[in-house]
């Protein structure tokens, strides 16, 4: 990956956060892999290219809305 994809680093940044070490596929868009600590797999794509001055925000609000679904997070 040669420039930087502030979407990606926000999104692993929130997950080791919690003490989760995702995997990163790089595909047309990026997949960001984990799973729960009940052993569910669980998987959050970033785009590959920057969408617009919210992307930021909605990648680390989607991660974080997925980890209070697992518990992870407190509400």
């Amino acid at each position: 990956m040669s420039r930087r994809n502030e979407q990606l680093e926000v999104v692993l940044a929130e997950l080791r956060a919690t003490g989760i070490e995702p995997e990163v596929r790089l595909r047309v868009h990026t997949q960001v892999r984990w799973c729960t600590h009940d052993g569910q797999q669980r998987m959050y794509v970033v785009a590959s290219t920057a969408g617009g001055g919210r992307g930021v925000a909605n990648a680390r609000a989607g991660v974080r809305r997925m980890l209070r679904q697992d518990g992870v997070l407190s509400k």
